[in-house]
């Protein structure tokens, strides 16, 4: 759409979040760039779904922006990647705790 109209459509969204809007705007520069997200494939779909649940591969973690496929905030990316890390080391604390014992 045509700046101006991009303009009218985020200013009028954002006059129902704070007060007087309209009247603070000064105007705006719009920036386009061809590609703004990662577009996947169809084709990779189901290897993809399977790349949430599991690597494949023991105690490996996929995380972050391009191992989770996911277009998040990186305050997101620091909580979720230690979420994932404190069950991995859970899990081989578990593991590991009867071959302590029996040693």
């Amino acid at each position: 759409m045509p700046d101006e109209q991009l303009a009218a459509l985020c200013l009028e969204h954002i006059s129902k979040l704070t007060s007087n809007a309209s009247g603070r705007y000064l105007g705006c520069r719009v920036l386009k760039t061809p590609i703004a997200y990662p577009v996947f494939l169809n084709s990779y779909e189901q290897d993809r779904l399977k790349l949430e649940q599991s690597t494949g591969i023991e105690n490996l973690l996929s995380i972050g922006r391009n191992g989770e496929f996911a277009h998040i905030l990186m305050e997101d990316i620091y909580w979720r990647t230690l979420r994932k890390v404190r069950n991995l080391m859970d899990s081989l604390a578990h593991s590991a705790a009867p071959a302590l014992k029996a040693g």
